[in-house]
């Protein structure tokens, strides 16, 4: 391998590794008051199918779905049957349809 190349592979794993140093050197108070809504919709969307309703999208259904609800300091808390990182992301599921 060039060493130039290694080089600069060297660099930008350097400038971009987490440390335990840098995580809490960049990282900043979260706001959980402030969190976006965690379901989104799309009113003015032109086609609509409700995944009950066509066979093929149980499995989409079964995707990203919430497994459990509780009550935390009364507010809810989902529990989700896919991991997110604790990301503040909203919940979102693109599926690509034709023939439908």
């Amino acid at each position: 391998m060039d060493v130039r190349i290694a080089n600069a592979m060297l660099d930008i794993y350097s400038d971009t590794t987490l440390t335990p140093l840098r995580v809490a050197q960049s990282s900043v108070f979260i706001d959980w008051n402030a969190q976006p809504s965690m379901f989104k919709t799309y009113p003015d969307f032109l086609y609509r199918y409700h995944f009950g309703d066509v066979e093929a999208l149980e499995v989409a259904e079964l995707a990203r779905c919430i497994t459990s609800y509780r009550s935390l300091d009364q507010k809810p808390y989902y529990q989700l049957n896919t991991p997110s990182a604790g990301n503040l992301h909203p919940i979102e599921l693109y599926v690509q349809i034709r023939g439908v």
